[in-house]
């Protein structure tokens, strides 16, 4: 695992985030991408499959000014979308696109 992240709400989410690939044993790279989004990249297939994560305007903000308790459920339910996204079957070619999340509940 190797996380090129800023402290903040942003590592805390590529840290969550980060346990799928480290549940499974999938050695990942995550770096930060623009407006604060985040970039993973896995090998799967013997091929580097990139994910591409966004996050709506303000919505880092808006978890940033939530309690501890309010901020550990943000982060578990956005884990929670994540890992279904990555789970879903078939999606291995649409995985090299991007995931947008709106929304944290």
């Amino acid at each position: 695992m190797s996380i090129s992240v800023p402290a903040g709400i942003q590592r805390e989410l590529a840290e969550q985030f980060g346990r799928y690939f480290e549940a499974r044993r999938i050695p990942f790279v995550v770096s930060s991408a623009g407006k604060g989004g985040l970039v993973f990249s896995f090998i799967r297939d013997n091929h580097e499959v990139p994910v591409a994560v966004s996050f709506a305007p303000g919505l880092l903000d808006e978890i940033e000014g939530l309690d501890i308790n309010g901020q550990r459920a943000a982060l578990a339910n956005m884990y929670s979308a994540f890992a279904q996204a990555l789970d879903r079957p078939g999606t291995d070619a649409a995985l090299a696109a991007a995931l947008h999340m709106d929304h944290f509940r």
